[in-house]
């Protein structure tokens, strides 16, 4: 119950989302015909819905659609998209028509067709997903068609075809991909675990740094080796900018060197680093002066218990690389109490601060040194140091780079029911750490993931905050603080101003901590 009560607050402090890209995608697979039923569709659209989540996309699955139903997704779908920083995908696997020079997907039940003039009140017109994106007016739309397969029309004029036609109606900002030529039909592959096409394009789509015309230039290349010519991917587009499913980033070293500059200041050596046989490796952050808090014309969307903006010096210190994981706890503790825990590499969670009391107090009997960070030395590290370029979230301006929060870390919970088991059903919940971009320290998941228990005491605002980076201990220390939003926040909880609060004896499986030292 406390565990509820808790995500209700979450929703209350989150009512309004920053402006920042959105991705949303619905997914249909239909392999249910009775006369023409398909192997792979459902193991298709299941397995692109696990990799858009994963390159931050909410996403709507849908299987097996009749008519009715298929028309209200896609309606409902473009209601979602609507919105001047939304990239909109459609994915659709299953029979496809071509009939009169357009395109239709065929949903359950049109086996019941008497002849092709059956087909426009029978089965979904591919221009009708199209008008929806062009009324949404949105940043960019992706339709991905893997459809032509054979299926059985019955003919009177002979007008109605298998394969798909080039699309009719082409809107800005629109790629349509086809998962074989205009004209001609896509094999099914009983044997395979995916199709041809969605098998290869799956592949390419994770490739970290191609551009979407690169991602599906691979995958042609791919499917017309596979198929010894006989199916050829075709793309037509309207595009006038460049998007990444991921960017220059990898599931365990992102490629992004770290800074050598503030931006325009002096070149700077590189952070130094240690590597603690138990707790890994431990940044050394050069000590500054910065602004802490949110600040009006620098940060976006402050809460008042983020203010006001102050000067604060903080001295040398080290700081982990990574938030504290399940197997470093085990080191440590002998035990594991995260509710997830089944990942080793997963950050430690349901840890109280006093929790963590006890570790920091068996660790140290074997070498003397680790701390929790104080407030003021978290925020500075999580905005990047020295090295700062003065980002909204720990290491980007884009949320889904650096981040694991509500929108990528498993099913979206539109209907807000925080069932664990349903969560956790879904792999709604915790991920690897380093498995995102680092920010300009080398420091991971500083936005996002779990939350992460400091040093101090907790104040409702800033106001008689210590200017020296120290932790503030004055006052009631029957609640602590936290930063940097977790796995089930919304996008505002992970901007690195950001501050929650908590009794110091609460466990959850959104909090965690990260580990610092004080520098010699």
């Amino acid at each position: 119950m406390r565990n509820i009560l808790l995500f209700v607050l979450l929703c209350c402090l989150s009512a309004a989302t920053a402006q920042t890209e959105r991705r949303v995608a619905l997914v249909v697979g239909n392999a249910r015909y009775a006369n023409s039923p398909l192997t792979n569709p459902g193991k298709d659209a299941k397995a692109m819905a696990v990799a858009l989540r994963e390159a931050g996309f909410s996403v709507t699955e849908k299987y097996d659609l009749r008519y009715d139903s298929f028309n209200r997704a896609v309606t409902d779908f473009g209601r979602n998209i609507k919105g001047a920083n939304t990239v909109a995908l459609f994915y659709y696997s299953g029979h496809g028509v071509q009939y009169d020079g357009k395109n239709y997907l065929v949903p359950i039940g049109a086996e019941n067709m008497r002849d092709e003039d059956d087909i426009n009140g029978t089965c979904v017109p591919e221009n009708n997903v199209v008008k929806k994106m062009e009324i949404a007016g949105n940043k960019m739309n992706i339709i991905v068609l893997d459809a032509c397969r054979t299926f059985p029309v019955v003919r009177i004029n002979k007008t109605a075809d298998n394969g798909f036609a080039e699309v009719t109606r082409l809107t800005p900002e629109l790629l349509v991909a086809y998962a074989t030529w205009p004209g001609s039909t896509a094999a099914d592959v009983p044997n395979g675990k995916n199709s041809l096409f969605t098998g290869s394009l799956l592949k390419h789509l994770r490739t970290p740094g191609y551009d979407i015309e690169q991602v599906f230039k691979e995958t042609r290349k791919d499917v017309l080796n596979s198929s010894g010519g006989k199916q050829r991917p075709y793309v037509v587009q309207d595009l006038t900018s460049t998007f990444y499913f991921f960017p220059n980033t990898t599931a365990t070293t992102p490629p992004n060197p770290l800074p050598t500059t503030t931006g325009a200041g002096p070149i700077l050596p590189k952070p130094e680093t240690y590597t603690d046989p138990i707790v890994g490796t431990m940044v050394h952050v050069k000590g500054g002066t910065f602004t802490m808090g949110c600040q009006d014309g620098r940060d976006t969307e402050c809460y008042e218990w983020e203010k006001p903006a102050h000067t604060v010096r903080v001295s040398d210190f080290y700081i982990g690389e990574t938030e504290v994981t399940q197997k470093q706890w085990r080191a440590v503790m002998g035990s594991d109490p995260s509710y997830f825990k089944d990942c080793d590499d997963c950050p430690v969670e349901q840890v109280s601060w006093n929790d963590i009391q006890d570790f920091l107090s068996k660790l140290n009997a074997r070498s003397g040194r680790y701390r929790l960070p104080t407030e003021a030395e978290w925020e500075y590290a999580a905005r990047g140091g020295a090295y700062s370029h003065g980002y909204k979230y720990a290491g980007s301006n884009t949320v889904y780079e650096v981040a694991w929060f509500w929108e990528n870390s498993g099913e979206k919970m539109l209907s807000g029911d925080w069932d664990y088991e349903k969560l956790k059903a879904n792999n709604c919940r915790t991920q690897r750490v380093k498995t995102k971009r680092r920010n300009e320290l080398g420091l991971y998941d500083m936005s996002g993931n779990v939350y992460e228990w400091c040093a101090d005491c907790w104040h409702d605002t800033y106001e008689g905050h210590p200017t020296d980076g120290s932790a503030w201990t004055s006052g009631s220390c029957d609640r602590r603080v936290l930063r940097g939003g977790s796995w089930i926040d919304f996008i505002r909880n992970v901007r690195v101003s950001y501050r929650y609060v908590l009794n110091p004896d609460v466990r959850l499986n959104v909090d965690g901590f990260r580990l610092a030292r004080t520098a010699p």
